[in-house]
């Protein structure tokens, strides 16, 4: 054993000795040798211990039979991404005993993946010292038990993090409980959601000793999203009936220690990211390579979103979770289809996943709401597909390169303006209602002709024009497209438009319909695009950037103006020299093509992801283009060459959003 007291150079022999072991013996190894160098009463001893008890179980999970050679191998990954961490963060003070030996335990909890909006859920917390007490009674399919520190009296708290609430939780027993040797605790609470949407529960467990005379609690904070639906269906949803490992450990020392892998507080994907800059240094490639894989599925299963899912296929086509990946596409689009509630809707789940599970729902769906017959694919209201940017090849000419895609460049950030509390999630119809008969596309329905309205057009002539700046910033690379003919909003979509399709009005800037409306998602906007080409009978879309920025520039009418119609900013656009808010659509001079408010007013959405032009450099994202700047934002950012890109979930009462026609 390494003496308790350890030089620095002590220290780096250790680490180099551990990094060697690891990929040449094995985690079992390199666990018992860092395990025989740590005092048993340090603060890092319990780590060990920790990782120790997983690899264990994984073991006798597998003689079992429990898990799968594929399951195996991802959890062995992950134990060893997290010893990687571990090894490279030990610190001289990890080897000097400190404190009293914790006592150690476990820590379950059942919160139903998916709830109904009104409808109470029972939901359980359970702790216990001993692993075979804390499982008495439990379906444990799919669980997997972490070793946790505890002590004789827990206090455990179910919280609803959202700014406006979004469940009403009734505790049954006291917060604070004793813990007993041979018999487990549990905490019970009833949640009844109050809206609907994918809404977080936090859960927050704190650990009480007495030091020197005091209650001194340590917290971690766990949080839980559930999907809530707006009726009941039978549409392949089940609760979750089995306990949860919440994946942290607990724990509580007399002094001053570094928290164990699982309590710190940092993100997990830095910590699993620091891990395979250190695979790299190991040089075993084979070795590094196997692990990339798992460790990437891991993250797409935390975020369990559309884009990770897409982004694993893309970095992995032919990955050994691919038909994981695609079945998880096939629920997000079905739990789309279910939230949009229209025929049209449940046509365009048959239409992307013509074999998808849920296909025979769609299609009862689809007849009882009065689309009896199938529209042909080219008919389908448009809404981009799962994978589109990822395996559709763009045409040579486009002015939107295949791949890759880059992260957002700095922007000049304008003067510091108080910022709203974030709207809710908007709730989806509590019933579904049958669309009125499509209008017929050559005859459209019409906004009243007392407003301005997002849903009147202007036909513009395609052709080749150059877009980009060579005076701009260093994304704007001047490149040649060509340009189809298409047909484009005459005026930014209105909270009027909003409120005809949707029926409410998500905008921070209410009391205004002829105002853009802003604090509407990428996300949200695809919804709406689906209801207005049913309610309308027209097929629209959110403009692609090129013809975006080839509209904004006046197309082949172009003067080569710095602003979408002029080259002072006041005339066209509002913007932070002249408004504290978002003005009325059409008040300010249009450009070449009749078209308003493309520079200022509110930043718009455009259909793409950010991609970098051609020759110029940039990191692959998959976030959305804006364009046009906004009503917050200077000169600079409103020029119709400024790139600019947000997250496809983001709501900001600075973004709204513009159609195209086809």
């Amino acid at each position: 054993m390494l003496p308790k007291t350890m030089t620095a150079d002590e220290l780096s022999e250790l680490k180099r000795s551990l990094l060697h072991l690891l990929p040449n013996e094995g985690i079992s190894v390199a666990l018992a040798a860092l395990k025989k160098s740590l005092p048993e009463n340090a603060p890092r001893f319990s780590a060990v211990f920790q990782l120790e008890t997983r690899l264990n179980t994984v073991n006798r999970d597998k003689i079992r039979g429990v898990l799968s050679q594929e399951q195996l191998e991802l959890a062995y990954n992950r134990i060893s991404a997290d010893l990687l961490d571990l090894i490279t963060s030990l610190e001289l003070s990890d080897f000097s005993p400190a404190g009293s030996v914790h006592k150690s335990g476990s820590i379950l909890y059942k919160i139903p993946d998916t709830m109904r909006v009104h409808e109470e859920k029972r939901c359980v917390v359970r702790l216990a010292f001993e692993e075979d007490v804390i499982i008495r009674n439990i379906d444990l399919v799919d669980v997997e038990l972490t070793s946790i520190r505890v002590a004789e009296v827990m206090e455990v708290a179910l919280l609803d993090p959202n700014e406006i609430p979004a469940f009403s939780i009734r505790q049954i027993n006291s917060a604070e409980q004793f813990l007993e040797k041979g018999d487990y605790t549990e905490w019970v609470y009833f949640v009844k959601p109050l809206r609907t949407g994918d809404l977080p529960l936090a859960l927050r467990v704190s650990v009480v000793e007495v030091v020197n005379g005091q209650d001194r609690k340590k917290e971690i904070v766990l949080e839980e999203v559930v999907q809530v639906l707006s009726e009941p269906d039978n549409d392949g949803f089940e609760e979750t009936t089995t306990f949860k490992n919440a994946g942290y450990s607990v724990s509580y020392g007399t002094t001053p220690d570094t928290p164990p892998p699982g309590t710190e507080t940092g993100s997990t994907l830095r910590r699993l990211s620091l891990a395979l800059v250190f695979l790299a240094i190991l040089g075993s490639g084979a070795w590094a390579v196997g692990l990339l894989e798992p460790v990437a599925w891991w993250q797409t299963r935390l975020q369990d979103a559309k884009p990770a899912y897409e982004q694993y296929l893309q970095k992995f086509p032919e990955g050994r979770h691919r038909a994981n990946a695609l079945r998880k596409l096939d629920e997000l689009a079905w739990q789309d289809a279910l939230l949009v509630g229209t025929a049209d809707a449940f046509q365009i789940y048959l239409y992307l996943h013509p074999e998808g599970m849920f296909g025979e729902q769609a299609r009862q769906r689809r007849d009882s709401l009065g689309l009896k017959t199938p529209p042909p694919a080219q008919d389908l209201p448009t809404i981009p597909p799962p994978l589109q940017d990822t395996l559709e090849k763009q045409p040579e000419n486009s002015a939107i390169p295949a791949a890759p895609k880059p992260a957002t460049k700095p922007k000049p950030k304008p003067k510091p303006k108080p910022k709203p509390e974030a709207p809710a999630r908007l709730p989806a119809p509590a019933t579904p209602a049958a669309p009125p008969p499509a209008v017929p596309a050559t005859e459209p329905a019409k906004p009243p002709t007392n407003r301005r309205s997002g849903f009147e057009m202007v036909d513009v002539a395609g052709g080749v024009s150059t877009l980009g700046d060579k005076g701009g910033d260093k994304d704007e690379c001047p490149h040649r497209v060509t340009i189809d003919n298409f047909k484009i909003g005459k005026y930014e979509v209105t909270q009027a438009d909003w409120k005809e399709v949707m029926g409410n009005n998500p905008a921070f800037f209410k009391g205004c319909d002829e105002c853009p409306v802003e604090n509407v998602s990428w996300t949200d906007i695809q919804v709406f695009i689906s209801k207005a080409n049913v309610l309308r009978g027209v097929r629209y879309r959110l403009p692609k950037e090129a013809e975006w920025e080839y509209a904004a520039r006046g197309g082949q009418q172009s003067r080569g103006q710095k602003f979408a119609g002029n080259n002072r900013a006041g005339n066209v656009a509002w913007n932070h020299d002249n408004t504290e808010s978002t003005q009325r659509v059409g008040r300010k001079k249009a450009n070449e093509l009749g078209i308003h408010d493309m520079s200022g007013n509110v930043w718009e959405w455009c259909l793409d992801t950010f991609q970098p032009y051609p020759n110029c450099k940039g990191k692959a994202s998959s976030d959305r283009v804006v364009r046009g700047g906004g009503w917050r934002n200077y000169d600079d950012a409103c020029r119709v060459s400024n790139r600019n890109q947000e997250k496809p979930g983001k709501r900001d009462y600075g973004i709204g959003f513009r159609l195209v026609q086809e």
